[in-house]
């Protein structure tokens, strides 16, 4: 756990990008040992359960499931479940303070009978104690529970929910404060640092730069510093790392962090400001030389985000060390004064020019396109500036989920096309029949009902996940403003007594008690992050977090999602470039240089680009290409195109090949599947293409309607299609064709109007069937 505290991702991609070439050059030195960290534990422990199949198959072992199932540690409680009040977003752990066993037990048992799982310490996220004293309730608790994972209330709360019989915010039973953990549901891209920020940036001069470094370094500090997305704020500033709560992972990867943001890594002794992963006095003084008071500011390690987010120096504020009163705040004076001296550092200190030099990538062996383009990439910035450009389809704030970048249908709209009203809203229980926006007029309720409904997929509750799916679905179809009227909320298909009564509580108190414990949830925060990665579903996210899992660099050594097809390696290097968000204009590059290509190979390809861009999302996470040729097989075209791609080295990696098709039907519903990796060719708009997922669909022209109607999703609204086609008509929908049930005849679709007509709904646009959250 130590590691991914101390490896939280950078802001910025070149942020992301210099950290992973420092940690590698840190890396290339002496090897450290086998146990030195989680992931590399992990990997030892991967190859050993290898080494022991090939002798013997293995049992595998039973895991329990910390989220969901009450531990035996927690007390043998078990009780009728009264009242679904509370659920598997509460796990507690009840902290006697006056009360005896007997009382405890109480406690646990009507927590188990209102919905919540009764759990151990380390794995609650709430503590229900039986004092208001707050020395009492911290007594022998690791502050990092209290701190940073778990809520501390008053055993009344429980009472008073299960009086009401509804889940009562805690705010008012706290015994101490909140705790610090960031908002498992948050988006990044509310943090990202845009063009209005003013925070002042720590900077020397180019000359001053070039006194202090050799040639090479300088050009190498003037690029870095100029970049618009990566500086050096904490540049001439020298600071030491404290062990505390980290392995030698992770005090290689701060390293790192400071490296990349200028800073250099000297003793303690000379140190102007330390940083340490532990967050109080009584974790940092074993590690300190100055028992007593530090001569020197103590900073926390979340403080290196703040820095990374801004790419500017951040004032510490309440990000120094607790429990040390008297110790030297650092002024923004101090560090200018401290940035201008000309000093030497002492020996044994990693110079962050000479780390930054030596880490930094051969431009000869940079991956850029040949010819012109090379030439383009490499040439100098200021060539050709009267040229009108359209801006760089790599720059981070497109790339970013909350981009300005408005909807295709508030686009459309504005310029007197289709909008919403041109569409009759229908009250209907199939989200197939419900025009649906990007956002709508009630979003802030939906986004509410999104996180219950996540936290129950991702504990397993599926039956409880899609009642809340097919509840906020609908609500987002609905097109008067519940705030004026929450009762009205009853009216609409899909919405029960219990959410209904969860919309009023959200009107009359300003959000849903229950998502405001779920937002601080580190357990839900870390499989979040899991189902990010390629083929990482919510149960896999479950058994990976249960099996001690606790960060994407254990996923990958483990052998799940990327790690299946790829070299642990390669995976740790791609995963910063899969993880950003596509901006639409880049979507359209890539699908014209794979439909050129395509086309040049064999003429009359037909596609579609569907996914989230078709329905007018700003950014996605891949790129969906549904194609068709009149005259070839869909394998031919498959082959044939991902060979070309792959020599001109736009595919990099070939993650997954399928030949799809339903058992039950023929040959013509079948249809291929290639998941690949791609990367541009550089560009003088684009000079540093990343790496990209592209999902290309080949199917017969037969059933190229049904397929671009199942690849442009929603997912609502094509569980909801399909689910219509079989109680409306016993056929079966998918998105390689429609069949009848009884016979196996092919309904033919070769347009996407097709679908709608056979199937007997009235036609919906793609920007419209947005039905799920």
């Amino acid at each position: 756990m130590a590691s991914s505290a101390a490896s939280s991702s950078p802001s910025s991609l070149p942020q992301k990008r210099t950290v992973e070439s420092i940690l590698e050059h840190l890396r290339s030195g002496p090897p450290s040992s086998p146990t030195s960290s989680p992931t590399r534990a992990i990997a030892s422990q991967s190859q050993s359960h290898s080494h022991s199949q090939s002798k013997k198959k293995a049992r595998k072992a039973k895991v329990p499931d910390y989220l969901t199932t009450s531990s035996q540690a927690a007390g043998p409680s078990s009780a009728p479940l009264k009242k679904r009040v509370l659920s598997t977003s509460t796990r507690l752990y009840v902290k006697r303070v006056k009360i005896d066993r007997e009382k405890a037990e109480e406690i646990r048992k009507l927590a188990a009978s209102l919905g919540a799982v009764t759990t151990d310490l380390e794995h609650a996220n709430v503590i229900v104690t039986d004092s208001w004293s707050q020395p009492r309730a911290k007594a022998g608790l690791r502050p990092q529970l209290y701190q940073e994972q778990a809520h501390v209330v008053h055993s009344s709360w429980l009472e008073d929910t299960a009086e009401q019989g509804i889940y009562l915010g805690i705010d008012k039973y706290r015994v101490l404060p909140a705790p610090t953990s960031s908002d498992a549901f948050a988006d990044s891209s509310k943090f990202s640092r845009g063009d209005g920020d003013t925070s002042i940036e720590l900077a020397t001069t180019d000359e001053e730069k070039t006194d202090s470094a050799t040639d090479g370094e300088s050009d190498l500090s003037h690029s870095l510093q100029t970049s618009p997305e990566m500086r050096l704020p904490l540049r001439g500033l020298w600071f030491h790392i404290l062990p505390a709560k980290l392995d030698k992972a992770g005090v290689e990867t701060i390293k790192a962090r400071l490296l990349a943001l200028g800073a250099d890594i000297v003793p303690q002794e000379n140190a102007d400001a330390i940083i340490s992963q532990a967050a109080t006095a009584a974790r940092v003084k074993p590690f300190l030389k100055e028992k007593e008071q530090p001569k020197v500011p103590l900073l926390q390690a979340r403080w290196l985000d703040e820095v990374e987010t801004r790419q500017a120096w951040v004032d510490p504020g309440d990000r120094y060390v607790v429990g040390f009163p008297e110790q030297i705040k650092l002024t923004w004076d101090k560090i200018k004064q401290l940035s201008e001296q000309n000093r030497t550092p002492p020996s044994g200190s990693l110079v962050a020019q000479r780390v930054l030099t030596a880490a930094a990538p051969d431009p000869a062996t940079v991956e850029t396109g040949s010819g012109a383009a090379a030439a383009e990439a490499l040439g100098p910035p200021d060539a050709d500036e009267d040229e009108e450009e359209p801006p760089a389809l790599w720059s981070r704030e497109g790339s970013e989920a909350g981009s300005p970048e408005r909807s295709v249908a508030e686009e459309q709209a504005d310029e007197g096309g289709e909008s919403l009203d041109d569409y009759a809203y229908k009250n209907s229980f199939f989200a197939c029949e419900r025009p649906s926006p990007l956002r709508c007029i009630n979003q802030e309720l939906v986004d509410q009902l999104l996180i219950l409904q996540k936290q129950r997929e991702l504990v397993g509750e599926k039956r409880s996940a899609l009642s809340y799916e097919r509840a906020l679905s609908s609500i987002k179809a609905y097109r008067e403003d519940l705030s004026k009227n929450p009762v009205a909320a009853a009216s609409i298909r899909n919405v029960g007594p219990k959410i209904s009564s969860l919309i009023k509580q959200f009107y009359q108190q300003g959000n849903i008690a229950e998502v405001q414990q779920i937002r601080s949830d580190s357990a839900l925060r870390v499989m979040m992050d899991f189902m990010e990665l390629y083929g990482i579903g919510p149960t896999t996210a479950r058994e990976l977090y249960n099996q001690g899992c606790r960060n994407v660099e254990d996923v990958i050594q483990v052998g799940r999602s990327y790690g299946t097809k790829l070299d642990v390696r390669e995976c740790m290097k791609i995963l910063p470039d899969l993880r950003q968000k596509i901006p639409r204009a880049e979507v359209e590059s890539i699908a014209t240089t794979v439909m050129n290509k395509a086309n040049e190979l064999l003429p009359g390809c037909l596609h579609t680009v569907c996914g989230g861009f078709r329905r007018g999302k700003p950014a996605s996470g891949d790129v969906d290409i549904v194609i068709s040729h009149a005259s070839h097989d869909p394998g031919t075209v498959c082959r044939k195109l991902i060979e070309a791609l792959k020599s001109e080295k736009l595919v990099t990696h070939v993650i997954g090949l399928s030949n799809m098709t339903d058992s039950d039907d023929h040959s013509h519903t079948r249809h291929n599947v290639a998941e690949l990796v791609f990367k541009a060719k550089a560009t003088k708009t684009n000079p540093a293409p990343i790496h990209r997922r592209l999902d290309l669909i080949f199917c017969r022209r037969e059933v190229y309607g049904a397929c671009i109607v199942g690849w442009t999703g929603s997912t609502m609204f094509e569980r909801d299609i399909r689910r219509w086609a079989q109680k409306k008509l016993n056929w079966k929908f998918h998105n390689y064709g429609i069949t009848d049930r009884e016979t196996g005849e092919l309904i033919e679709t070769p347009q996407e109007i097709d679908v709608f007509r056979e199937l007997g709904l009235d036609w919906i646009p793609p920007q419209f069937r947005n039905c799920d959250a």
